[in-house]
């Protein structure tokens, strides 16, 4: 079924590319779009390619028998037996890595987040806090789990030495809680601190405590990180930096439209 989709989505962006080229019904709209797109992937390519690696490697699980897809993530999932023998790996690869099924998820992340945090802190400060919030985040859930486990927080059958633990979500929710300091009034600033965290909690009967606690600890993690906003280099591109994109006109190779915060 998952290569069934797969194969569609394929077709129809053949399908869409010859439209165009055509001249079709909707061209002008998905040329419009185009030009946004590459805009963005101009503006934010750090992000495009951390987006393009967890893509594919989703898309090549697509296919696969699911206990060998299974084995596939166990591999860079950050759990006691990967701690044990691979730890490094397990930090850094867990956050390259998602199921097929959170491709959409993974991809509002890095157009909603990463994009507009790469463009304030740089094409290298954002894969930092990605990287560091994820591996970080990670590392306090392993360690803290038998002590949640001993006080029935989490359930007793949670495997912690094979489980499959990776994805964006650790990494993008420690950027989003940095990103939080980009918003101008202090009263708004304020308001989305105090809300982030208990939208997450929310999210607890999607992704269980185990991983929910997880996604609050990189939340907590990108508010701790407030120092980063003071680095000069930051403060100079945040004069440059915009929530917003429009497509490029014909005049307009970039595309990207530049209005202070």
């Amino acid at each position: 079924m998952d290569l069934l989709i797969g194969l569609i989505g394929v077709a129809l962006l053949w399908a869409a590319v010859g439209n165009v080229r055509r001249s079709g019904p909707g061209s002008e709209w998905m040329l419009r779009w185009a030009r946004y797109a590459r805009a963005w992937v101009v503006a934010s390519p750090v992000a495009a390619v951390l987006w393009l690696v967890v893509t594919i490697n989703a898309v090549m699980l697509l296919g696969l028998p699911d206990r060998l897809a299974d084995e596939v993530l166990q591999v860079h999932s950050t759990n006691l037996d990967r701690f044990a023998t691979h730890p490094l790996q397990a930090l850094i690869t867990s956050a390259l890595w998602i199921e097929p099924v959170d491709i959409v998820f993974a991809t509002l992340m890095t157009v909603l987040v990463l994009g507009p945090a790469e463009r304030w802190l740089g094409h290298v400060g954002m894969p930092l806090i990605y990287f560091a919030g994820s591996a970080t985040a990670s590392l306090i859930s392993v360690l803290s789990a038998n002590r949640l486990l001993a006080h029935g927080i989490i359930t007793d059958d949670l495997d912690l030495r094979g489980m499959i633990d990776v994805g964006v979500s650790y990494g993008s929710l420690c950027v989003l809680g940095l990103l939080v300091y980009r918003i101008p009034r202090w009263r708004w600033r304020l308001a989305a601190m105090l809300a982030l965290p208990v939208l997450v909690r929310l999210t607890l009967p999607f992704f269980g405590m185990y991983s929910t606690l997880g996604h609050l600890r990189a939340v907590l993690l990108g508010y701790l990180l407030w120092p980063v906003t003071r680095i000069p280099a930051v403060r100079r591109r945040a004069a440059d930096w915009t929530w917003r994109f429009h497509p490029a006109g014909p005049d307009e190779p970039g595309g990207r439209t530049v209005t202070r915060p």
